[in-house]
């Protein structure tokens, strides 16, 4: 691997080359959605502003994120800021 696509993968914080990918799950853990997994410097919300899944569930729908210690519901559906292409 060169060293450019190495840098790209490499995450500061795993001190590693990595890969980052979601997975979208229902209750009964059932899997609903994986995108393709991309480098691992991304961050997690970027991440998943780039997919734009969000807006295709329903207001309704309680959704768990990691926050990052643990998992927390999104109460706030707004945090999610969308760029229109």
């Amino acid at each position: 691997m060169n060293l450019r696509r190495r840098k790209k993968m490499y995450s500061g914080k795993k001190r590693q080359t990595t890969r980052k990918g979601l997975i979208m799950t229902d209750e009964t853990r059932q899997i609903g959605f994986i995108p393709m997994s991309k480098n691992g410097r991304r961050h997690d919300k970027r991440l998943l502003d780039k997919v734009d899944i969000i807006r295709h569930i329903p207001p309704e729908v309680t959704i768990w994120a990691d926050t990052g210690t643990s998992f927390a519901p999104i109460k706030k559906r707004s945090i999610f800021k969308f760029n229109s292409a």
